[in-house]
């Protein structure tokens, strides 16, 4: 509860969970105990929390299938509000369905369209939060938004996958020698792969870094 002109009110004290940076924020709250535009009274009141803002937000990317790989940029919200017993909690995070608020980023506006192509896809799920992640066990109520991105990958078949095909296949002109020509073969061949280590320390800058093999690395 907070304190405000001698009254008591309510707060799901409600954060983002995998925010870096918020700035030029504006959130608001209406609480509706009908429903709307009728005067039925709801079971139970429904706050509507509205925020508005512009932020830097951490996502980890899976790259097993890069670079024809797809990923969710999520919004994580989160409440400090725990649950309570019995594993009910005293309430939902849920998202607003009414069709008015399915808010897409135009795509004109998204920045990194030259690398990656917006899917019309916004999803969203309400679950707890994970017992590990408190030191007290408890569980908090989540919601995730998501906004799915699928990357573009012309320029690693034409900059990666392309040249190493052509490097292999040269390969094979040692076929079109005599098997007595070795050194003739051989200097080919070692020709060959030292411009391939040569090419791949090269790009290597240009491709993520990770510990484990990606779909590009294979």
């Amino acid at each position: 509860f907070c304190l405000t002109n001698g009254r008591r009110y309510w707060t799901p004290r409600l954060s983002f969970e995998n925010v870096v940076e918020l700035r030029d924020r504006e959130d608001w709250v209406r609480v509706y105990t009908h429903e709307y535009g009728t005067h039925r009274p709801l079971p139970h009141p429904v706050v509507c929390y509205r925020l508005r803002a512009l932020g830097c937000f951490r996502e980890r990317f899976e790259l097993d299938s890069f670079p024809f790989d797809a990923q969710d940029l999520q919004l994580v919200f989160k409440s400090m509000r725990e649950v309570e017993g019995d594993q009910c909690p005293s309430f939902r995070l849920v998202r607003n369905a009414s069709p008015k608020y399915q808010a897409l980023v135009p795509h004109k506006h998204f920045i990194l369209r030259d690398e990656y192509e917006m899917a019309m896809y916004q999803g969203s799920r309400s679950d707890l939060s994970e017992p590990a992640l408190s030191s007290s066990r408890r569980q908090y109520p989540c919601l995730t938004i998501s906004l799915k991105i699928v990357r573009i990958p012309s320029y690693y078949i034409w900059s990666v996958i392309l040249p190493m095909f052509v490097f292999v296949g040269l390969g094979f002109l040692v076929l079109l020698l005599d098997a007595t020509q070795l050194h003739d073969r051989l200097s080919i061949v070692l020709s060959l792969l030292l411009a391939t280590v040569a090419y791949k320390t090269y790009i290597g800058d240009r491709l993520p870094v990770c510990n484990y093999l990606t779909w590009l690395d294979k």
